[in-house]
């Protein structure tokens, strides 16, 4: 009985073996290096996507890959800001030549912060750390490239916006004076943007690691909450 044939067929199994195994590991090296093969033309793609949009130089860093959608598409991202000018940092996204920035939202959160920061001091409000976050539909975008007031923005365009204060204090439980720091801040929010606003209130402990919090958010008066201290849950960890 003739042994070649089995010993071929053992020859080809073991090269077949190390074709796949080298496949896999080139699979793997390609995806653990996806990012820096190909994060380097991504970005001066993005350059010149916001030079011909804005008109201005501008650097972008922190190359990294954001997944969305069902099948978890991969979207290269990187910060960006003017050559000149790091005062304001936004986000540009995108692939292949398409790309979408955050520069409109971050120029205008930039300003709204600053305005959220002089009314904080103004009530004597004792925060740790607070910002505003306001959320701009895309559609509405390309009507604020010419960068109007931002009072006359939430004037115009507050039903395509949404704004939201965050607040972070020290305390181990909710006191009255908690409520009408939340009362003036639901005041304020109303007042930039009646249409659609929210506010966040987060008191850390100091002496265990815990946090209460209560969120509120409301569309032209009515809120999804009362304004007492049974808003407030308390949850593990602080912010």
């Amino acid at each position: 009985m003739s042994t070649i044939e089995p010993k071929k067929r053992r020859h080809w199994g073991r090269w077949i073996i190390v074709i796949i195994f080298c496949f896999l590991i080139g699979r793997f090296l390609y995806a653990v290096f996806y990012k820096d093969i190909h994060c380097g033309g991504e970005q001066a793609k993005m350059v010149k996507y916001l030079e011909n949009k804005y008109g201005k130089k501008y650097v972008t860093k922190n190359c990294h890959i954001n997944m969305a959608g069902m099948w978890m598409k991969k979207f290269f991202a990187a910060d960006a800001h003017e050559v000149n000018d790091a005062s304001i940092t936004f986000e540009v996204e995108g692939k292949n030549g398409r790309y979408h920035d955050t520069f409109i939202t971050a120029y205008y959160n930039n300003q709204e912060e600053a305005l959220l920061g002089d009314f904080i001091k103004r009530n004597d409000i004792k925060v740790v750390k607070y910002y505003s976050d306001m959320v701009i539909q895309d559609s509405l975008e390309d009507r604020l490239m010419k960068l109007p007031p931002i009072n006359q923005v939430f004037h115009n365009y507050g039903d395509q916006i949404s704004y939201d204060i965050n607040i972070v204090t020290n305390g181990e439980s909710p006191n009255d004076n908690d409520i009408k720091n939340i009362e003036k801040l639901l005041e304020y929010a109303r007042s930039r943007n009646y249409s659609d606003y929210a506010v966040r209130y987060t008191i850390n402990s100091i002496n265990c690691n815990s946090r209460y919090i209560c969120q509120l958010y409301g569309k032209q008066e009515k809120l999804n909450v009362g304004v007492d201290k049974s808003c407030f849950i308390n949850d593990y960890g602080r912010e």
